[in-house]
């Protein structure tokens, strides 16, 4: 933590209230790790799914990430976590459901800038490459059939990046990727700084 502030404080660019936001930022992000919301449970929120013990691995190991699980079912989405299949090509997070239909999405917590981002968006476009290639094994409960576009929730409470920034990379991630690879980018949802969502189409 101390390192991470020294960090912040180095970073000639940011102003000083700057600078306090992301310390304040940095501070939250730490007691989610320390403290996560282990307890939560919800109808909305389908973990049955998981492997005995997946759940309490998953809020050690990856703290942030069930936070946007807990977030988005705090506003009413419906959701299916996916059990990871270590030999699978490659490992989708959830099944959401929206307008009616479920769909496969990937779930990407940024705790970086736009760099960081970037990166993770092309993973998650990746991950429908590699589970269309002939012979590919799939995960547990993955259907080919519904395999469908890449579709991606990007959580923005713990990144360095303003939504408005967030929003535009992705939307030019989404044109990139698509018009490079194989698969239109079907959809993406932003979680805000505020724990609210954009769809992003």
């Amino acid at each position: 933590m101390c390192k991470q502030f020294k960090e912040i404080d180095e970073t000639e660019r940011l102003s000083s209230a700057e600078k306090d936001v992301l310390e304040r930022k940095a501070l939250e992000n730490a007691a989610v790790r320390t403290n996560p919301s282990t307890d939560y449970r919800a109808d909305n929120l389908d973990l049955s799914a998981l492997t005995p013990g997946g759940v309490k691995k998953m809020q050690k190991k990856n703290p942030l990430e069930w936070e946007s699980y807990a977030q988005l079912s705090r506003i009413g989405y419906k959701q299916r976590l996916l059990h990871e299949r270590g030999n699978a090509a490659a490992n989708i997070d959830i099944s959401l459901f929206l307008d009616g239909e479920w769909h496969y999405w990937d779930m990407k917590t940024i705790e970086g800038g736009l760099s960081a981002l970037r990166k993770r968006m092309s993973e998650c476009y990746s991950k429908w490459g590699r589970l269309s290639e002939p012979g590919a094994t799939l995960p547990t409960g993955i259907d080919f059939d519904d395999l469908d576009n890449p579709r991606v929730v990007v959580e923005n409470r713990y990144s360095k990046i303003a939504d408005a920034n967030e929003e535009k990379q992705i939307v030019e991630s989404m044109k990139y990727l698509s018009a490079k690879g194989q698969f239109g980018f079907s959809e993406a949802m932003l979680i805000l700084k505020d724990g609210r969502t954009r769809l992003i189409k």
